[in-house]
């Protein structure tokens, strides 16, 4: 079993850990095996540092670049069959590795035991102006919001974020806000969202359950005209390391791959006129309510690639007729579902495992995802749907303006229940700021303080702020289950309450429920 992963660009061999009893689990009575795509890890890999666009990170690698495709990527992967000292192999892809699976599936029907398909892109993809992913959106918003998840903050999530993207990409919105790098400190950073920003969150999405559970709520802020709570998941997301990902390998195998609206040759000069025609042609509703801007994916990063940009279509050989198995996600953005079913169908032994709340990559995300797929590899029938994997937490609501003008709680009026609403709505942010960020860095809350921890599943509130005279300190501590993830609801712990405009006092998280004692008063409420 090869096991490939996505970008294009990342190290397969750092990727996947074999010293994880995971993939042993998954694969019974296979030989698991791994190795780094050209370019990346260990396997010459190149760089373009300090290039920031995909033509100038060309001119950095230079002539060789036009050896970094899809199809090398192919021939590699049989000279490592043959290597390896097999007839047939299976294959484990994820994201790209699912297109480069796919492409040897193709070229080497032969050699090919059965595919394990996670997050699918297509041979003939990604589309290259994104369409797809723009159709994915209201997809992966109704999965967030299921059964009314965020009623508290909106009708309809996918309508205010095309409305929201259209704003910015007209006037974007530049802020500075507080982050924590290498310093004891936090330093300010300019964070600027366009409609094209915002994208990227919705895509991000599908991988970070932090931005998953703020994005809704930041979105209809600043619609309303508070942009602090988006500003603030931004700078968090600023901070995340990529470094998986090999830049250079990425642009070199996109840009090579296509497909694009112009043809490989045609020279970067009469590019632009060739992507304003095709979207000119797009029919209309092709959108789903976003502009001609949101229409450009990988035809804008690589407009500028020198020629060739792109390979001429190939021949759609026979598939060959093995079990085929294809995990899907459905608040998969980057890899929308719709591809996955795609791919599934045009197999004989094709089948498709969709599984709710869960975005991109779906090994690993439950007991049921696994389970199918060990029944699968010995011969079972899996099944097509697994149950919905719950939100680590829920969608957060909005944060209110003033103490005082938050949502009262646990059957108290005045600034006692007031206090306990300001407080729930700080912690709840809190935990989703905490889940966007982590491993990268300490969190500044939007009033100030700091939220850190010892771990993913550990924490630690010092002066932690959202709301203007309330500050919360404490600890909050999640049980981790045997998948590794943090179990939806299990929070426990003490958070002392102050602040200038709150009733003071103690209170304890534990058994969905948050109670204590808020200015002299008992106090208790769901959590």
């Amino acid at each position: 079993m090869l096991l490939l992963a996505g970008g294009p660009g990342e190290a397969s061999a750092r990727v996947f850990n074999l010293r994880s009893t995971l993939w042993q689990k998954l694969f019974p009575g296979y030989s698991v095996a791994v190795y780094d795509n050209r370019g990346t890890g260990d396997s010459g890999p190149i760089a373009c540092p300090g290039a920031r666009t995909a033509s100038r990170c060309a001119h950095a690698i230079g002539p060789t670049r036009i050896y970094y495709g899809t199809g090398d990527n192919v021939e590699d992967l049989e000279a490592v069959r043959r290597a390896l000292g097999v007839d047939r192999i299976a294959i484990f892809g994820l994201s790209y590795g699912t297109k480069q699976a796919l492409a040897y599936a193709l070229a080497h029907p032969e050699h090919v035991e059965r595919l394990l398909l996670d997050s699918v892109v297509l041979p003939d993809g990604p589309d290259p102006l994104g369409l797809a992913s723009l159709a994915a959106i209201p997809t992966a918003f109704a999965s967030i919001c299921h059964q009314g998840a965020c009623a508290n903050v909106t009708k309809d999530a996918a309508s205010d974020f095309a409305r929201l993207a259209n704003r910015l990409n007209a006037r974007p919105l530049v802020t500075e806000q507080p982050v924590y790098t290498t310093h004891w400190t936090p330093t300010m950073r300019r964070i600027r969202i366009d409609g094209r920003a915002l994208l990227s969150l919705a895509t991000a999405s599908d991988l970070n359950s932090g931005i998953t559970v703020t994005l809704p709520a930041a979105v209809k802020a600043a619609l309303g005209g508070r942009p602090g709570l988006l500003g603030h998941l931004a700078a968090l997301v600023s901070q995340q390391d990529l470094s998986d990902v090999n830049d250079a390998v990425f642009y070199a195998t996109t840009c090579n791959d296509g497909p694009f609206p112009w043809q490989p040759e045609t020279p970067v000069a009469d590019r632009r006129a060739v992507l304003a025609a095709a979207l000119d042609g797009l029919p209309t509703g092709s959108l789903g309510g976003f502009g001609h801007w949101a229409a450009l994916a990988s035809a804008k990063q690589c407009l500028d690639w020198p020629a060739p940009a792109g390979a001429h279509p190939g021949t759609a050989d026979q598939v060959p007729d093995v079990p085929v198995l294809v995990l899907a996600g459905d608040r998969d953005v980057r890899t929308p579902l719709v591809e996955g079913a795609t791919a599934a169908a045009r197999f004989p032994q094709g089948r498709l495992l969709v599984a709710p709340g869960i975005g991109h990559t779906v090994v690993g995300s439950s007991s049921c995802v696994n389970g199918a797929v060990r029944d699968w590899i010995r011969g079972g029938t899996p099944p097509a749907r697994c149950p919905r994997v719950r939100l680590t937490v829920k969608p957060i609501g909005p944060l209110p303006r003033t103490v005082a003008s938050a949502k009262p709680l646990g059957q108290l009026g005045g600034l006692i229940g007031r206090t306990l609403g300001a407080t729930v709505a700080t912690l709840r942010e809190a935990e989703a700021s905490w889940l966007t960020n982590y491993p990268s860095g300490w969190v500044v809350g939007l009033e100030g303080g700091l939220l850190s921890g010892l771990d993913f599943d550990i924490f630690r509130y010092s002066a932690y702020s959202d709301v203007p005279g309330l500050a919360v300190s404490g600890m909050l501590t999640f049980k981790v289950t045997d998948l590794g993830t943090l179990e939806p609801g299990s929070e426990s712990g003490l958070v002392q309450v102050g602040g200038r405009s709150a009733a003071s006092g103690f209170l304890q998280v534990r058994n969905h429920r948050i109670f204590g004692l808020l200015g002299g008063r008992h106090v208790s409420a769901r959590f």
